[in-house]
């Protein structure tokens, strides 16, 4: 016949054995979001969804702040385009002055770039023909968005000696139609001469 004691530490052996099964099924069925190749899943999963938006709201806490980790801006570096030797064009030369902001995740993915293509003709003393200024957006990853150019002008031009242009871009991500919780405005300035140089500056 059991003792009252006895009793009582059996039921408490049940119990710190329950504890330790529940906290082992427990461990076992919770994702490691700090395994990138998770959370890559998860959002692999949003994209495939009719409404990622929709999808990444039932998600669990722990799995929506692995998301916009996953996703939030942590360097922004510059980038010039290859564009080859110039082009002759009778007794005028030409090229393409093309410069790039690309932001990246903690892990090297590319979110979002900013690109401004500038395309001139020169002879050595001016500018021979009005350059053509191109900037754009492109995101590549969910939830970014390209809202547009905020600013973009130009100085110079066909018969000067230097032509000039600025754009600013506005990028967003967006978990929900009144839910951006962050924004990027990165910026170019360029400089094409009449003797084929060309500088730049950006934020």
């Amino acid at each position: 016949m059991f003792t009252h004691s006895r009793l009582v530490g059996m039921a408490v052996g049940l119990l710190l054995a329950l504890a330790c099964t529940s906290g082992v099924a427990y461990a076992a069925d919770t994702p490691d979001y700090a395994d990138p190749t998770v959370t890559q899943g998860v959002i692999e999963e949003l994209e495939a969804a009719d409404d990622p938006r929709q999808a990444f709201s039932q998600l669990a806490p722990a799995a929506q702040q692995a998301v916009i980790d996953f996703l939030t801006v942590a360097s922004i570096s510059s980038e010039q385009e290859s564009v080859g030797q110039p082009n002759s064009m009778q007794s005028q030369l030409c090229d393409t002055h093309s410069r790039k902001r690309i932001a990246y995740n903690l892990l090297g993915n590319k979110l979002w770039t900013y690109q401004s293509d500038t395309a001139w003709c020169w002879d050595g003393t001016q500018i021979t023909i009005d350059p053509s200024f191109d900037p754009s957006g492109q995101v590549h990853w969910l939830f970014w968005e390209f809202v547009e150019h905020r600013r973009t002008r130009e100085s110079g031009g066909q018969g000067d000696w230097v032509h000039s242009d600025y754009a600013q871009g506005h990028f967003r991500f967006c978990l929900g139609a009144d839910n951006c919780v962050k924004h990027n405005y990165p910026w170019i300035r360029k400089y094409q001469y009449a003797d084929g140089g060309k500088d730049w500056d950006h934020d």
